[in-house]
């Protein structure tokens, strides 16, 4: 394991940071990046909504999950979906979006997230 695995965790928790003299990116360009044609145009409540789905999923999955190699995936998966939904939910805040309806953004919103 060593310095190379704990390297490659920072990264996988941080977003963008250098790894032997690169720069890894945790998520792929435009997946949550407002479309070309403006932020006006992106649905903001929709990808809270993805993001949400995707983090209870992994929970599920970290549930149901014996094999001791699946836990470490399962525990990543967990992490990525939760530092996804967090971003997203900072940046529809800052954008100062409304839901329809109360809940629709902050149901299941994760207790470390509420701050």
């Amino acid at each position: 394991m060593g310095d190379r695995w704990r390297r490659w965790l920072r990264v996988l928790a941080g977003g963008a940071r250098p790894v032997g003299g690169r720069v890894f990116s945790r998520f792929p360009a435009g997946v949550v990046a407002a479309p070309a044609g403006g932020e006006a145009d992106f649905d903001w409540v929709a990808a809270v909504d993805e993001a949400r789905r995707e983090w209870e999923h992994a929970r599920r999955y970290f549930e149901t999950v014996t094999d001791e190699d699946l836990v470490d995936q399962a525990i990543h998966l967990v992490n990525a979906a939760e530092k996804r939904y967090a971003y997203l939910l900072k940046q529809i805040r800052r954008q100062g979006v409304r839901a329809a309806s109360e809940g629709a953004v902050a149901r299941a919103t994760p207790r470390r997230l509420a701050r």
